[in-house]
């Protein structure tokens, strides 16, 4: 689980560092997301997703399952 965690927060503030004009205020946010379940509904509600991909994740349940999911969205 914290594998995954910190896996989630590593590709997600990569991304971050590509894109330009990006909020320091959010990437903060990301690096102090204290709680795996908080981490990926913040990434599921910043990826551009359909709204049945989001809602999908959105309602996985199991943690695990979620956060596989959204890493593999960011790949």
């Amino acid at each position: 689980m914290d594998a995954r965690f910190h896996q989630l927060r590593e590709r997600a503030q990569e991304i971050l560092r590509l894109i330009e004009q990006v909020p320091v205020e959010l990437s903060a946010t990301i690096a102090s997301a204290g709680h795996p379940g908080a981490l990926a509904d913040l990434v599921t509600g910043l990826l551009d997703l359909t709204l049945a991909e989001n809602q999908e994740i959105l309602e996985t349940v199991e943690l695990m399952p979620r956060l596989d999911r959204v890493i593999a969205v960011l790949a």
